[in-house]
């Protein structure tokens, strides 16, 4: 009798046991299959969310900046994500003579599809944009993904320009002239690269790129320069004066006068091999600045 007993006991447990696996099991089926379409969905909208971030286009129009006399539209160059844009000077001022400072220009751009335009963490709207467009801007185009590409916008003054026979006649001082800046007693190594849209001076102090310049002519063989900073619209305090000079041997000859550092005077630099700056060329001079 106590061993049938045993038997059914055992039985039953093992019955209990076998059902309480299969419960448990349905039960995990059913959180699975529940969550199974969030998952999925989750999954989905990751996958479909684009990635697309581009700087479509970027421009100042007459109709958001009405003393504009067209609109001035930006070249984006999408592989380096620079945006060159290039202003009049008389863009800048004010028609009434009792304003002062530069006037802010309104940029209209377009970005991908679902993308968004930021400067810093601030979203910014086409049209809407505002700043004083002198020194160059930085800013950043992100996905719907939340990827993101970051675009430099190169600002480029017109200043007022020489007539095209002084524009002709100062092109034989394109170049690079190396020689030495006196300084407090010492004696720094500098070179001086003029082109056709700036004048950079390096040393290893520091170096800075001009685009502000004014030629004066004052004989057949002898020029001076003066460069002032980028928003000096009225040239009001000369950064660097400049002398060059043809002698009777067809030679050029640069002097630099760096007035921001109390006139301090090079020596008589001689045109030669043209310069590149690299961080690593031996010389120890700065990266170029915008002045």
């Amino acid at each position: 009798m106590k061993n049938s007993i045993k038997k059914y006991m055992g039985i039953s447990i093992a019955v209990c046991i076998g059902c309480a696996i299969i419960m448990l099991s349905g039960c995990k089926n059913l959180t699975d299959n529940k969550s199974t379409p969030d998952k999925a969905a989750q999954s989905s909208d990751n996958v479909s969310k684009s990635s697309e971030k581009a700087l479509t286009s970027f421009a100042f129009k007459k109709d958001s900046n009405s003393w504009l006399k067209n609109d001035i539209v930006g070249a984006i160059d999408q592989a380096s994500g620079i945006v060159r844009i290039t202003v009049p000077e008389y863009a800048y001022k004010y028609d009434d003579p009792s304003k002062t400072g530069n006037r802010k220009f309104k940029a209209s751009f377009t970005v991908s599809p679902k993308a968004k335009l930021y400067k810093g963490t601030e979203e910014q709207k086409s049209g809407a944009l505002e700043d004083l467009f002198i020194e160059n801007k930085e800013y950043k185009v992100v996905a719907e993904d939340g990827s993101k590409k970051i675009y430099t916008v190169h600002i480029k003054i017109e200043y007022t320009a020489s007539t095209v026979t002084d524009a002709e006649a100062i092109k034989k001082f394109y170049g690079s002239y190396s020689g030495k800046l006196h300084f407090d007693n010492n004696y720094y190594d500098i070179c001086v690269v003029y082109n056709q849209e700036k004048l950079i001076s390096y040393s290893q102090a520091m170096s800075a790129s001009y685009t502000n310049m004014q030629w004066t002519k004052v004989s057949e063989t002898e020029w001076t320069c003066k460069t002032y900073s980028k928003k000096d619209f009225e040239r009001k305090t000369v950064k660097n004066t400049l002398t060059f000079k043809v002698g009777g041997d067809g030679k050029i000859t640069c002097k630099l006068v760096v007035n921001a550092m109390g006139n301090a005077p090079s020596n008589d630099m001689g045109k030669g091999a043209d310069y590149i700056w690299a961080p690593d060329d031996g010389k120890g001079f700065k990266a170029p600045s915008e002045s």
